[in-house]
């Protein structure tokens, strides 16, 4: 694996090769594979916040998100903001985006849980987001510098600087502090690859 710092106001690390082009088609067909449980899986369908004409699959995995906390692990600081990064998110989603599909400019927002024998509130500080594949046009994350601005979530204002623009490679991964804004451009795939396949997780800490 090889680890890109990006310097900014915010943490944010690009990381290549963090799977290889095998285990990326092994976790597309797992994706692909997913089938609605009690257990919280669930198949393709369109997600309540769709804004951007993608589909979402969810595998609720505590051995997958072990292995992405062990390979992830490394690059991160053992505290970050007054926390104590703890572990990654069992809810391991997937996205299909189809031709002409997006994100548009947004902040991911906090979840939380419950650790520990002590039952520690755990909330989420960093995003991990892994391109599966590649062979499309578009699709790159961008990430802005920006200061204080107005505005909801549901309606924020296009950022005006670009910090980093990470484009689609298989295996390749951006990981970096939730809050600041950031957006996934529009898809064109070509007939080569119908669909882009991103992987998305959450790192939790503790106070």
């Amino acid at each position: 694996m090889r680890v890109t710092e990006v310097r900014g106001e915010h943490p944010l690390w690009v990381l290549d090769d963090l799977f290889t082009p095998e285990e990326c088609a092994e976790l597309i067909a797992w994706a692909n594979a997913t089938r609605d449980d009690a257990g919280g899986d669930r198949a393709w369908h369109v997600p309540q916040d769709n804004t951007g004409r993608y589909l979402r699959a969810i595998r609720v995995d505590e051995a997958m998100a072990a292995r992405l906390w062990d390979k992830i692990r490394p690059v991160l600081p053992t505290h970050y903001g007054g926390f104590r990064l703890t572990h990654v998110n069992r809810y391991i989603r997937f996205s299909q985006y189809r031709d002409g599909g997006r994100f548009p400019v947004h902040r991911d927002g906090k979840k939380y849980e419950s650790v520990g024998p002590h039952k520690w509130t755990a909330e989420t500080l960093f995003t991990l987001n892994i391109f599966l594949n590649e062979g499309f046009a578009g699709g790159q994350t961008d990430f802005f510098e920006e200061g204080k601005r107005p505005g909801s979530a549901a309606r924020l204002p296009e950022p005006a600087k670009l910090r980093l623009s990470v484009e689609p490679k298989a295996g390749r991964a951006a990981l970096f502090w939730a809050d600041p804004l950031h957006r996934g451009n529009v898809v064109r795939p070509p007939a080569a690859a119908a669909f882009t396949y991103p992987l998305r997780t959450d790192v939790f800490g503790v106070r």
